[in-house]
């Protein structure tokens, strides 16, 4: 029986001076996103402390802390931390670990223009959507926008969508996407109603 328990106290005292586990959070690292370090044991056990070393594409970053600023990377790179267990009083490492390398994903576009009131526009006349995308990427990436639906006629020049109201009446929804060339994309979706006398003002989602 002592024994047993002379062997979990053994045990129990070798886990402690190990790093079970290294972590990065958040789970989707983006250009804009500060990434954190998570440790197990988070604290170190007593007598010892925790380095760290976080690498950008394989270079390392001279910052000794458990978050990293958004600043020292961008999209597509590569990132990671080694943290090594250090005694305190000798400087010796007594254990060291490392985690996943992550790539910094890429950010989507936004539609930041809202479509403009069609209110008091009559039929036959054209009705203008100046869109304004934004992208967060750093350089920016080039935009596609395309028209995913829109009622007959209606034609983007540059990225100002245009379309002569017809004279007929009903709804006319509009789906408009920008992409970029990795994937990332957003929508706006409207729509503009035709009465036999007036046209209505469009509903943004």
């Amino acid at each position: 029986m002592k024994r047993a328990i002379l062997f979990f106290l053994f045990v129990y005292m070798v886990m402690g001076q190990k790093i079970q586990q290294v972590s990065l959070k958040p789970a989707k690292i983006t250009q804009k996103t500060d990434i954190m370090a998570v440790v197990v044991p988070a604290a170190a056990p007593e007598g010892y402390r925790y380095i760290y070393t976080w690498f950008v594409n394989g270079k390392p970053i001279h910052i000794s802390s458990p978050l990293l600023p958004s600043s020292y990377f961008k999209k597509g790179d590569f990132v990671w931390v080694a943290i090594k267990l250090v005694e305190k009083a000798t400087g010796k490492t007594v254990d060291y670990a490392e985690s996943l390398r992550v790539k910094v994903l890429n950010l989507p576009p936004d539609i930041i223009s809202s479509p403009p009131s069609a209110k008091g526009l009559k039929p036959g006349d054209t009705y203008e959507y100046p869109i304004v995308v934004k992208d967060e990427d750093d350089p920016p990436d080039s935009i596609e926008i395309k028209l995913v639906k829109a009622p007959e006629g209606a034609i983007l020049d540059g990225n100002t969508l245009k379309w002569k109201l017809p004279k007929k009446a009903g709804k006319f929804p509009f789906v408009i996407e920008a992409r970029d060339p990795y994937g990332g994309k957003c929508t706006i979706s409207f729509e503009i109603s035709i009465g036999k006398k007036k046209v209505s003002p469009q509903e943004t989602e």
